[in-house]
């Protein structure tokens, strides 16, 4: 894969915008953002409780190469009830663009983002990957999941994955069943028991940590890949983060969105939206 890296661009990874194309507009004046030279690279969770999602949706489709799009879990909600199987999310953020004139080219747009990019050194993901799995294994395991996502009947994919409760990774896992996991592990992981299963439930935002559960990058006996980890939201917890696990989002307030730029010691820049 070409790296994105050149000497004049610079990369930033843009937090959850959660539906707000105002403070993601507003952030990117801030920040001199050229789309002549410079790449954005979004965690997932672009859409959510915002009124903006069919604009921002649209936003950024239609900026091609210039941004990538990794699935999280707001993502996989739209896709459901675009699909017909998840009325929930339909009724409470995403009623806009299910019902809007260009519904289908999103879905087909959408089907096809990754759960997983990688370039310049860094895997960006929205939620987490399993202590058992290898780099190799981490983009194999991701081609997978894609796959199934944009071959499989939508009516039937999203319906087993609302289905499927499969908490804990095996090598022997098949079916069904092993691609949720896979799905869930990148959109919706975030903490795990002390029996190694992973929690789904606890959703991928900053919130406490439940009890007798750790942060997925803190599983004991781990081969967790080496090369520098983005993902949306850190955890909260009074365990280390490891040096190669880089959150973007590490505040909890609503009225906040965080731009990390990519470089030897990347920097985070924390906008206030308040009002946006």
């Amino acid at each position: 894969m070409a790296s994105d890296c050149s000497t004049d661009m610079a990369i930033y990874v843009i937090g959850p915008v959660n539906g707000h194309l105002s403070r993601l507009e507003q952030a990117l004046v801030d920040i001199a953002f050229n789309p002549l030279e410079d790449k954005l690279w979004f965690t997932g969770n672009l859409i959510g409780e915002g009124p903006d999602n069919l604009a921002l949706l649209n936003k950024v489709k239609s900026w091609g190469n210039l941004a990538i799009l990794v699935l999280g879990k707001h993502e996989i909600d739209l896709l459901s009830a675009i699909a017909g199987i998840n009325p929930q999310a339909d009724e409470a953020h995403f009623h806009g663009v299910v019902a809007s004139y260009g519904r289908d080219e999103l879905f087909q747009w959408l089907r096809t983002r990754p759960f997983v990019y990688m370039n310049s050194g860094y895997l960006l993901l929205h939620a987490g990957i399993p202590s058992e799995w290898s780099f190799s294994q981490t983009l194999t395991f991701s081609s997978e999941a894609e796959s199934s996502l944009t071959t499989s009947d939508p009516t039937v994919f999203f319906q087993q994955l609302q289905a499927v409760k499969q908490t804990k990774w095996h090598p022997k896992l098949r079916g069904w069943r092993r691609t949720c996991f896979l799905v869930n592990a990148f959109t919706r992981m975030s903490f795990c028991a002390e029996n190694g299963r992973f929690d789904f439930a606890c959703g991928t935002t900053p919130s406490p940590l439940p009890e007798g559960h750790i942060p997925w990058y803190n599983q004991p006996d781990g081969i967790l890949p080496k090369q520098r980890i983005l993902t949306a939201y850190a955890l909260d917890s009074i365990l280390p983060v490891p040096a190669n696990i880089l959150p973007v989002q590490t505040v909890t307030q609503s009225d906040q969105l965080t731009v990390l730029r990519l470089a030897e010691h990347p920097e985070r820049i924390v906008f206030d939206c308040r009002g946006l």
